[in-house]
């Protein structure tokens, strides 16, 4: 897995705005791996893939996770830093099994209303079977296809568990990014009158340079 070319980029930010979340964790997978084929990667459980998209985003953006959630209790806003470390050597989650949940299951309900499609995906797996255990048994094959974060509260000392996006959270990365990288492109063609391809060719810090000549 290699970080795609900004223009790679650009254009699955561009396709996946009116997208799923799972349309846009495949599109980014498929940019990172071209080599993959992509029925092949929507098999995948769903931990290996945000663990994938993890590296990716580490490769994009850096290791480190920074964002703020708010406290339950009190709505005060608790910043949050961490870098992701659940992986094994290879980059793929420790403990997934055949069996688990993939992108390809999310597909397939997601037609569905919301409320639905949780007992749609059990009975994928366990037809007939106990909702609840099938559920259990789900999260048993794959137990990082839901990440979770500790927090505490310095406000009011509550404690509690989130879960954590991997999905919305590189996106909303991308989203930032890509809107930066637009106004960069519009600021250099402007003052320069050179192409789209051509400023998006260039290394990021010779960009940078351009850039703030032209605040000079």
């Amino acid at each position: 897995m290699a970080a795609p070319a900004v223009p790679a980029l650009l254009a699955v930010w561009e396709q996946g705005q009116d997208q799923s979340p799972t349309w846009r964790a495949l599109a980014l997978l498929g940019a990172a791996t071209p080599e993959a084929d992509g029925d092949a990667l929507a098999r995948w459980p769903l931990g290996r893939r945000d663990a994938a998209l993890m590296r990716l985003r580490a490769d994009l953006f850096g290791a480190r996770v920074e964002a703020v959630a708010a406290c339950p209790a009190c709505a005060e806003a608790v910043e949050l830093s961490f870098a992701p470390t659940d992986m094994d050597d290879d980059g793929t989650p420790a403990g997934a099994a055949p069996g688990a949940v993939t992108s390809a299951d999310l597909l397939a309900v997601a037609a569905l209303p919301a409320g639905e499609r949780a007992r749609a995906i059990a009975d994928r797996h366990g037809p007939g079977e106990d909702f609840a255990a099938v559920e259990r048994r789900l999260a048993a094959a794959d137990p990082l296809a839901r990440l979770e974060v500790a927090l505490h509260c310095p406000a009011c000392g509550h404690d509690w568990v989130a879960p954590f996006d991997v999905v919305g959270f590189l996106w909303a990365e991308l989203h930032h990014w890509a809107l930066r990288l637009l106004r960069d492109v519009h600021t250099l063609a402007r003052a320069y009158g050179w192409a789209e391809k051509d400023i998006l060719a260039m290394h990021p810090h010779r960009r940078r340079r351009y850039l703030e000549l032209v605040a000079s």
